[in-house]
């Protein structure tokens, strides 16, 4: 089984998500562009995996982070806007200068792009990043996007998700008995 501690957390199981992630990683690396489509409902886990994914990233990939709050699911492109400065007030035109972006901060190196609780992001932010997503191609950017479950069939996600080519789907379920036991047993060391 698999144990880690990190950021004060431990972390278990999930050994076929992240092998998937990894795969994903490396191919981005050699500009191979994916998106990892990480679902689960709330306290499944997606948060976790994220930053076991983080602290596993080679060095000298850039990371830009996007999160949504649920609170600002009115603020139109509150969180593309998170990823870089846009002077576009339209989803289109932001998730193309979004595209600008992440091409230019590949030539020095690949690129993670993190979104993470994107069933709460703003319409014109899921359109941009949406945008941005599908005119991705061999480009040296992974982009990893978490989400409840119900979000994946809203406003043209579902295509994108549906294509194995262009996305790794995966849904978190819960840990097994073993897995929580260990993790309880891991917390109470820590």
């Amino acid at each position: 089984m698999h144990e880690e501690l990190l950021n004060d957390t431990v972390f278990v199981g999930r050994g076929e998500e992240l092998a998937a992630i990894r795969s994903v990683v490396e191919a981005a690396s050699g500009g191979r562009t994916r998106v990892v489509w990480v679902e689960g409902d709330a306290g499944s886990g997606k948060t976790a995996l994220v930053r076991r994914v983080l602290d596993e990233l080679p060095a000298d990939f850039t990371v830009l982070r996007a999160e949504a709050d649920e609170l600002a699911a009115s603020a139109s492109l509150a969180v593309a806007g998170q990823l870089g400065p846009t002077s576009s007030n339209g989803p289109f035109g932001a998730g193309l200068e979004l595209l600008g972006i992440l091409g230019t901060l590949q030539d020095s190196g690949p690129v993670a792009v993190i979104i993470e609780d994107l069933h709460w992001a703003d319409a014109a932010s899921r359109q941009a990043l949406l945008t941005t997503a599908r005119r991705l191609g061999d480009d040296r950017v992974v982009m990893l996007v978490t989400s409840r479950p119900e979000a994946a069939d809203n406003d043209g996600w579902g295509r994108l998700i549906a294509d194995p080519d262009r996305c790794q789907r995966l849904t978190l379920g819960v840990l097994s008995t073993d897995e929580v036991a260990e993790m309880a047993d891991r917390k109470s060391v820590v």
